[in-house]
């Protein structure tokens, strides 16, 4: 399937594979055919050997790749440290890479980066992030959902992202409500941010985020969560336009009516809204919270 497309379409720049199996030679050859044109490039299969001839689409802008190999190593991915036109980079599952974070990072060949998911890496540690954050100056979208080895301390240089628009942080169950604290005192151009499932988190959290003041769409839910700050949202948050709640022991739908009342142009996605029966709904729900 691979040859005919790369032997024609003679305009192609953008390729999603998906799930689909090819052979090594069917990729190589593919992309070694449109590697002065190809401006972007996802799949959800790795091989090992893709990340060589990656390297070698010099105009690449943009990078999907789910890591469902697991042999797959951190030297087999340095070769896209080439790329030096790159602005969206996606490393989902690649947990060898994770654990070599400040190595993959530092060889300054991705300062142009502005979308950076490095989601479902369970061995990004502190430390090693403090140092990838300093590389990236203009980075507007950081995607770090489900980084369970990540704590509060790993966000310390979130300053250093001054551009930064777009976070998600959701499931990262060691962060806490200082985490929020750093967030909101180095992102003053946040725009979005996920905090759902971040079981470690209180209302303090919600106290910091106040000084967010151009926070658009916020997703949140955890366990202690009980709303007590949500009355300040009209004056401090005067931006918000969306907020999704996931499930809470604690909160009661009386606090969400309230700041429907006080906020009625918010759109507020909530499960005591719907129905727990509601199939539809759920569907929508969990898409919205990812």
């Amino acid at each position: 399937m691979l040859r005919p497309i790369a032997d024609g379409c003679p305009s192609l720049k953008h390729i999603f594979l998906g799930y689909c199996e090819f052979s090594d030679d069917d990729i190589q050859y593919f992309l070694n055919r449109k590697k002065c044109q190809l401006l972007s490039f996802s799949s959800k299969s790795i091989y090992i050997s893709i990340f060589k001839h990656l390297s070698e689409c010099i105009k690449l802008e943009y990078i999907y790749l789910e890591n469902d190999n697991k042999n797959l190593t951190y030297n087999d991915t340095v070769p896209l440290t080439k790329l030096r036109h790159l602005k969206s980079l996606t490393l989902q599952y690649c947990t060898e890479n994770a654990e070599n974070l400040p190595k993959f990072f530092l060889h300054g060949s991705f300062s142009k980066i502005v979308e950076l998911d490095l989601s479902h890496n369970f061995s990004i540690q502190d430390s090693d992030f403090n140092i990838v954050l300093k590389n990236f100056p203009n980075i507007k979208h950081l995607n770090l959902s489900s980084s369970h080895m990540l704590s509060d301390e790993g966000l310390y240089n979130i300053s250093h992202c001054g551009y930064l628009e777009h976070l998600n942080i959701s499931m990262c169950n060691k962060m806490t409500d200082k985490s929020t604290y750093y967030v909101s005192k180095g992102c003053a151009k946040l725009k979005h941010l996920n905090i759902s499932s971040c079981n470690n988190m209180t209302d303090e959290a919600i106290l910091h985020l106040l000084m967010c003041k151009n926070l658009q769409v916020l997703k949140l839910g955890f366990k202690k969560l009980t709303g007590i700050y949500f009355n300040l949202f009209s004056k401090k948050l005067v931006q918000l336009k969306e907020i999704y709640i996931d499930f809470s022991d604690s909160l009661d739908k009386t606090v969400i009516d309230h700041l429907q009342q006080k906020m009625p142009q918010l759109n507020i996605i909530y499960p005591f809204y719907y129905g727990h029966g509601d199939t539809e709904f759920k569907e929508t729900y969990f898409a919205a919270m990812n």
